[in-house]
């Protein structure tokens, strides 16, 4: 059976040698008229999607073509501009050959294999852009796992962002600042009701145990059934609405057995790739250190950080990079909490003024955006690789 599995790993790699080598003979004869923009085909999360740069760029006759997991649900196809990609098939260049031999810019949410990125890093006839997950603050989650010499250029949204990725030696020109791609697609929605987002993200942790025996389930289930919270939940008729996320989502019916669990009407729990359905219409977030707290940000809905495992858990225990430091950029948030209590007073405070962000919360907010023109992310992200295009050529 080794025998078998190292001779088959070793005629895979050979077939990529083969492919690869064919890619860079052909590539200079091509023209190179395709923007490809390719995400996460692990997450089944419409948050991080570039579906918002699909739409401009067909409304705006700019040449694209979109790749996505056939698997993902928050996707969509489109006659004539999106590939299905089936992520079982791990060689993502045979699928994409034709398409990449005419590429010019490849826009990417969430890393490919490693084999491809060293590959698109050293490709001079394509642009490898990093479009982020998230962005980059709290877990420096657009750093992990990639290096500068990888992408030909990062989008970001802020001269605190910048500075980020400036420290970790990345050059000023690698950095795109026009904002997040699906940041064209928030806005506020009118609601009659009152609601409350709640969205927690991934740990190592989870991944050695149990999730139902794990300290980060028993946490949520304290502030879920703490009466005190309850009660003033029902009292003021909110309506909870808690995001699993996608890793977690995974866990064979997990959905089902936490409705069981929590069996009262003001509570909701949906899977990530329902998530954009709710940001408009919420009026509180209350969070970890996930980034989708900046979907919130741009809009100036209220948010809690609960960190509910702060100081039980070690750096490689939980998900994210950057927590030796992680306290240092509680300047650029507010209404961080640690105990359950704390957010419960924080959901009452808000609650009573009517969910309206303080004048000086506003303005950590526009600090969080401000190399940005509200609207206006795919439309000067299309412009700028105009530009640099007209450079190349």
């Amino acid at each position: 059976m080794g025998v078998k599995m190292w001779f088959a790993w070793d005629l895979l790699l050979a077939q990529r040698l083969f492919i690869f080598k064919l890619f860079e003979l052909l590539q200079p004869f091509f023209l190179k008229d395709i923007l490809l923009i390719a995400d996460s085909f692990g997450e089944n999360a419409d948050l991080i999607n570039s579906t918002p740069l699909v739409e401009y760029c067909i409304k705006n006759k700019f040449k694209c073509k979109f790749v996505y997991n056939y698997n993902n649900k928050s996707f969509y196809p489109i006659s004539g501009v999106t590939i299905n990609f089936n992520k079982k098939n791990e060689d993502f260049m045979p699928c994409l050959f034709w398409t990449l031999l005419r590429t010019h810019t490849l826009v990417r949410s969430c890393t490919f294999l490693s084999y491809f990125d060293e590959y698109f890093a050293k490709n001079k006839y394509i642009n490898y852009v990093f479009s982020q997950h998230g962005p980059s603050l709290l877990k420096d989650i657009g750093l992990m796992g990639h290096k500068k010499d990888i992408y030909n250029y990062v989008i970001t949204s802020s001269e605190i962002e910048n500075q980020i990725f400036l420290d970790k030696n990345f050059d000023k020109l690698q950095l795109i600042p026009t904002g997040l791609i699906r940041y064209d697609k928030l806005e506020k929605k009118e609601h009659n009701a009152k609601n409350i987002f709640i969205m927690f993200t991934w740990r190592k942790y989870l991944n050695n145990q149990n999730y139902y025996a794990s300290f980060y389930h028993e946490k949520i289930c304290l502030l879920l059934k703490n009466k005190s919270f309850i009660n003033f939940i029902q009292e003021n008729n909110i309506q909870l609405t808690f995001a699993l996320h996608p890793c977690i989502d995974r866990i064979k019916n997990l959905l089902e057995n936490l409705q069981t669990l929590f069996k009262f009407e003001n509570i909701k729990f949906i899977y990530t790739r329902e998530i954009s359905k709710y940001i408009g219409k919420s009026d509180l977030l209350i969070t970890d250190y996930s980034s989708v707290f900046f979907d919130f940000a741009y809009l100036d809905i209220p948010i809690i950080f609960y960190r509910f495992d702060y100081d039980r858990f070690t750096k490689k225990e939980l998900i994210f990079e950057g927590i030796p430091d992680l306290k240092s950029k509680d300047k650029y948030i507010y209404n961080v909490c640690y105990d359950e209590n704390e957010v419960i007073e924080k959901v009452k405070y808000y609650t009573e003024n009517n969910f309206k962000l303080e004048k000086e919360n506003k303005e950590k907010n526009r600090k969080l955006f401000d190399c940005i023109e509200k609207g206006k992310c795919c439309e000067n992200f299309i412009k700028f690789i105009d530009k640099t295009r007209s450079k190349n050529e």
